[in-house]
């Protein structure tokens, strides 16, 4: 998971090393299997690179979103936006349908969570800082 973290061009050099270097087998003898939502070109050339044979498969559109998904951008106030939040999802998003909100830290994700949570709307915080059995 996180493909696309793991093969950014600062980690590449580090990749190309540990696969030349330390004693890993060649790509015809080791099976490597890469999981990303996302991967930009540069990432699967690198990808390629490292791989032999390589199987790639998206589901959906790649580089789009789904059909089913609904996106909008609204300009907010930074001190605004867990209220904004909050009117969204009691007067726009029928009871029992599921919203999905991504944060650029945790510290957000996870205030906006505890606001949620006292304003009586229930969620669930899945991130990277958590152990994969809990997200």
């Amino acid at each position: 998971d996180q493909a696309d973290l793991m093969l950014e061009r600062k980690n590449a050099e580090y990749i190309d090393e540990i696969v030349a270097n330390y004693g890993m087998p060649t790509s015809e003898r080791r099976q490597t299997i890469i999981f990303s939502a996302t991967l930009e070109t540069d990432v699967q050339a690198l990808a390629h690179s490292l791989l032999e044979n390589e199987i790639f498969v998206a589901v959906g559109r790649v580089g789009g979103t789904s059909e089913h998904i609904d996106q909008r951008v609204l300009l907010v106030e930074e001190n605004d936006k867990p209220d904004k939040m909050l009117d969204i999802l009691k007067n726009e998003i029928p009871p029992n349908d599921r919203v999905l909100v991504f944060s650029n830290s945790l510290r957000t994700i996870n205030n906006l969570a505890q606001f949620l949570e006292k304003n009586n709307q229930s969620c669930v915080v899945a991130h990277g800082g958590k152990p994969q059995n809990e997200r």
